[in-house]
């Protein structure tokens, strides 16, 4: 079976490669990286997406490796990717177990210095949790996880994401009531919980950046 892999997908695990390269002030000869992505689902079928952007990491790595090609050769010049890659399913275990192996057991050891991954929100708490609360203190790009609890960074201060969380749909909401309705005054309503907080708290910032006035709040 043939993987055609977009042209964005390529950019976007070249950008997050090169991300954990710049975390480093000199970047090393050899730059020891993972790489989680989930090549089967929870019911054990293939995840296909998952298996295109794992493909997509193994050639952007080839690519930035190849410095003779004449192709984005000044990317790290002197640096040659190295990486270790592990496929959990997206369930919050196995990627407590993958963190951890990824963190000590890789390299001889020496563990890896940034992640790239996971692509779900239980996955990517796991990894992040292990990654904040051990001494390991490992960077970590996310590309799917959405939750806007992760942009907690007192809670996870070492994962970023190159996606929006969901709280960034009240910004959008917000936008839409002022700049398309034309309303002037709402009361917002919202859920007790993490997603429905931050939804709210992300809806009044665009609401007084815009001038629409939040009668009332109910969390």
């Amino acid at each position: 079976m043939k993987i055609k892999l977009s042209r964005f997908k390529l950019e976007l695990v070249l950008f997050y490669i090169i991300m954990i390269a710049r975390i480093s002030a000199d970047p090393p000869e050899k730059l020891h990286i993972g790489i989680i992505g989930p090549q089967f689902t929870t019911t054990s079928t293939i995840n296909v997406a998952g298996n295109h952007y794992i493909a997509a990491m193994i050639m952007a790595i080839r690519e930035i490796n190849n410095h003779t090609d004449g192709i984005n050769d000044e990317l790290l010049p002197n640096t040659v990717v190295k990486f270790a890659l592990r496929a959990p399913r997206q369930n919050y275990i196995q990627a407590l177990t993958v963190a951890l192996a990824l963190s000590s057991n890789v390299f001889n050891g020496k563990g890896v210095l940034g992640v790239v991954g996971t692509s779900s929100t239980d996955s990517s708490t796991a990894t992040a949790e292990v990654f904040a609360q051990t001494t390991y203190k490992i960077p970590q790009i996310g590309y799917g996880a959405v939750s806007s609890s992760l942009g907690h960074k007192e809670t996870y201060p070492y994962f970023v994401r190159t996606i929006p969380s969901d709280a960034f749909e009240g910004r959008v909401l917000a936008s839409l009531i002022y700049n398309y309705f034309g309303w002037d005054t709402v009361t917002v309503f919202s859920s007790g919980d993490t997603y429905g907080n931050d939804a709210a708290l992300e809806f009044e910032a665009e609401a007084s950046a815009l001038g629409l006035t939040v009668e009332g709040s109910n969390f």
